[in-house]
């Protein structure tokens, strides 16, 4: 490689040989890799559902889902701001009644925020 000088017929020989060899070694690799490649991506999406899995189960044990209603609404009507002379909805019980479809009871059942 380092000279512009062809090979000899015994050096030419050896070198079509180390490249009979080889090649069929570069397809098994690019198979292997393939297969690696299918078996990671299998990995990650068990991996993906096992994490959303973990998520939703975190998120039923929040400390927050054990607060009586009562005591929700009451927080609710704290975060209120009804100084404001028009509806914004960013202001209103609709915002809270976005979370979750308890905190939408909660918020509808609180005549105290309309």
């Amino acid at each position: 490689l380092r000279t512009i000088q062809a090979p000899n017929a015994t050096e030419a020989i050896r070198l079509r040989e180390a490249l009979r060899l080889a090649t069929p070694i570069v397809h098994q690799l690019d198979d292997d890799i393939s297969h690696v490649q299918m078996l990671l991506d299998k990995l990650r999406r068990k991996r993906e559902l096992l994490h959303e899995f973990i998520t939703e189960q975190n998120t039923i044990l929040a400390p927050i889902r054990r607060l009586p209603a009562e005591i929700l609404a009451e927080i609710f009507m704290f975060c209120m701001n009804y100084d404001i002379s028009s509806f914004d909805p960013m202001q209103s019980p609709l915002l809270v009644g976005q979370v979750c479809r308890g905190w939408r009871q909660v918020a509808l059942s609180t005549q105290e925020l309309w």
